[in-house]
């Protein structure tokens, strides 16, 4: 894990709204909310909204933030009914009153902030007492970093699927490679979060659903790899210890005081 302002991190990243994954996230969020319909959520960094417009169909009152313009204009393209859901801001400085809101929600997006302290903060502020935070980030267990790293004093990044990245200690790490985003073994994502003065209620291990295990771009090697993990994953997402070095993603619920 890097430092709260570590230079190399930058607020960018992919969205995670692939078809199944979506499926998969949106039924984790419902099951960690206590009365998911009519709950008011903030989605943190919603990228192009995708979990707050599905959100908002699964009967949530769902309300986005991202500072990426080009992101909310393709939401707006997208939705141009619900235009007003997603908002242009940084995620660590949202437009919103203290304790407007029920629920937060920040989905693979702590890793991609400058300062992941002050996203935490903010989420804090933004939740009633008793609000649910939701958080999902890589999960360092995981035997590679999905992001890649850039090679040091190179734009070259590194292959995703080059195995054990994460393993590497920080300090070693940082002689050969830039990250330009974090991951957490799952204790020390816990850690941030109990510290942003929430209570910690649940822990889960979120597999990747595999949503391009047929991509024709695709090396065949790795689409044989992800087929095959396609079809065991259900099984072995179930198995202690297995569950936990397989996970793409770590899940934390915390309880504001």
């Amino acid at each position: 894990m890097t430092t709260e302002r570590e230079p190399t991190i930058r607020p960018d990243g992919a969205d995670t709204s692939f078809p199944k994954t979506l499926a998969k996230r949106t039924r984790l969020i419902l099951d960690a909310l206590p009365d998911p319909n009519g709950t008011r959520l903030i989605d943190l960094g919603c990228g192009a909204g995708g979990y707050t417009l599905a959100l908002l169909e699964l009967g949530l009152d769902a309300t986005g933030v991202e500072i990426d313009d080009a992101k909310v204009e393709e939401f707006r393209r997208r939705a141009p009914d619900r235009a007003d859901r997603v908002t242009l801001a940084d995620l660590a400085d949202a437009p919103f009153p203290d304790a407007s809101f029920d629920a937060a929600l920040l989905n693979e997006v702590i890793e991609h902030a400058p300062d992941e302290r002050a996203a935490l903060a903010e989420a804090r502020r933004l939740l009633k007492p008793g609000g649910t935070l939701i958080v999902f980030a890589p999960n360092r267990l995981y035997p590679f970093e999905t992001h890649g790293v850039y090679r040091k004093n190179s734009d070259r990044r590194l292959p995703f699927h080059t195995p054990f990245v994460p393993y590497v200690p920080n300090a070693l790490a940082r002689r050969w490679w830039r990250p330009w985003a974090r991951n957490y073994f799952p204790w020390e994502l816990r850690a941030l979060v109990r510290e942003a003065g929430f209570r910690i209620e649940k822990t889960a291990y979120v597999w990747q659903a595999f949503d391009g295990a047929y991509s024709p771009t695709m090396p065949a090697p790795l689409r044989f790899v992800a087929k095959l993990a396609q079809a065991v994953a259900p099984f072995a997402e179930r198995l202690p210890l297995v569950n936990r070095f397989g996970a793409v993603s770590t899940m934390v619920v915390g309880r504001r005081g």
